[in-house]
Parts: structure tokens; sequence; C-alpha cells
């Protein structure tokens, strides 16, 4: 099967692939639910791509920034701002796209990224330091990713970004969306 535009240029561009599996949730909810054209995501936090299945292309990955340094083994983890810098950040942000792009997959009628009609609304936590303020510009990350892969036609879309005291396993950002996707 072939890939559609958006995975074909996620590849091209980023190194990267999707699977068509995804993790389980930690908990008793679903990684994406759809309710007739709209699916809306759960939360999704930057998994380190670093040797995964998903590179297939370790230049192209680590030149988007998609890859983090060696002192994050599994997840990026900690506060921005303090442990964590703003272009890290924006890194963990684009992270959690590429988990909301596989979670929304398997959404997509056939696995069809192609049938996503708008991403409608983003949804940004960032696990920043008391004083940090730059909360819009970690979640640019994933914005930005977004309207690149899509267009602005289809990616651009409403959204938040706030700080938050801590999020799950430590980690600096976490993203969730809703999403409209064509029927079939």
């Amino acid at each position: 099967m072939a890939l559609s535009a958006p995975e074909q240029r996620l590849l091209d561009e980023y190194g990267i692939v999707l699977p068509t599996s995804i993790s389980k949730p930690g908990g008793n909810f679903l990684p994406f639910r759809r309710h007739g054209d709209v699916v809306y995501i759960s939360g999704r936090i930057p998994e380190i791509l670093t040797g995964s299945e998903l590179i297939q292309d370790e230049a192209k990955a680590s030149a988007k920034g998609l890859t983090a340094p060696a002192d994050h083994t599994q997840f990026v983890c900690g506060k921005v701002g303090a442990e964590v810098s703003l272009e890290l950040a924006q890194v963990a942000a684009r992270l959690c796209c590429v988990s909301l792009l596989r979670n929304l997959k398997l959404a997509c009628p056939g696995g069809d990224l192609g049938k996503i009609k708008a991403f409608l609304n983003v949804q940004g936590f960032v696990n920043g330091e008391p004083l940090f303020g730059d909360h819009p510009k970690v979640i640019n990350g994933c914005s930005d990713m977004l309207c690149d892969l899509f267009g602005a036609e289809i990616g651009a879309h409403s959204r938040f970004a706030v700080g938050s005291g801590s999020l799950p396993r430590g980690v600096s950002v976490e993203v969730a969306a809703v999403v409209a996707v064509a029927e079939s």
C-alpha cells in the first residue's frame, strides 16, 4: 500500500515511518475516541525515537530535531526552563506530534492520514519551572510540524498552551488533539 501524502512527507523530510500499532494506555481510557467524523486523541507524551522502529533515516530525524540527547533514555523529562531548554522542549512537542499521528493513523479509514480533513484543536501542557512563560513557543514545535506535514488548510488549528506543575512520568510536554476525519 502506498503512503499517504502526509506520511510520505514524514518519511522524506523527517525520516519517520509510522507503525500500525500503538502502545496501550496506562489506565482506563482509550488512546483515541472517534465520534462521526471527529477524533479525540488522548494526551501523548514525548517518547524518544532514537533507535526505535519509527526512524528510517537517523540523519533526517536528527536534522529535524526528532532525536534527543543520550541523557534522556525513554522520554524527554524535566522542568522546562530549568533542566530542559526551550529548544529541547520544542523537540519534545514534535515527539508528541509523532505520537499523535501514530494514534490518528489507526483512527483514519484504512489507516490513511490523507483522510484527515482538519486539525481542529491542539491542547498543549508544559511542565515548566514557576517563572517559565514561553509555553506557546514550546507547543509551536507540534503546531509547526502539523502545518509542515499537512499544509495550513488542514494543519492549522485552534490551540491552547498552558503551564503545569507536573506531568505523567515527569515528562516535559504533553499534547492532545481533536481532528476531523473523513467517515470513509
